[in-house]
């Protein structure tokens, strides 16, 4: 809605009525999906918790050939959120080491998990 100077006033989506911000979201969905049909997700994941995390251990790393060398591993000794929340701080350090800032990112994966486990309490594998 134009103010009084012509220009146009933002409207915060998070104000909007929940069937509108989702009508919103469908619409951009739909839009993205159009202009980038082929979409191929460079990090290696098998659910969106994975890519969740892959991208956790992508931040500040140089390349993602150690990064999908090591999330294999990590999704196999700890393959749910619960298992991950569960987690020894070192034993995740020294798997994630090679991707740099290893103790950063086991932090914030690990208390990732931990959040996702207690919000959707047994929602989440």
């Amino acid at each position: 809605m134009p103010s009084s100077s012509g220009t146009r006033r933002f409207r915060s989506p998070l104000t909007e009525r929940p069937a509108l911000r989702a009508r919103r979201v469908g619409q951009i969905i739909e839009r993205l999906q159009a202009r980038y049909p082929d979409v191929q997700l460079p990090l290696t994941h098998q659910d969106p918790y994975q890519l969740l995390v892959a991208t956790i251990l992508s931040a500040q790393s140089t390349g993602r050939r150690w990064l999908n060398r090591v999330t294999p591993t990590l999704f196999a000794q700890y393959p749910t959120a619960q298992a991950l929340a569960a987690a020894r701080r070192r034993d995740v350090e020294r798997m994630i080491k090679p991707t740099g800032f290893f103790r950063q990112k086991t932090a914030a994966i690990i208390h990732m998990s931990q959040s996702l486990v207690e919000r959707l309490a047994g929602m989440c594998r």
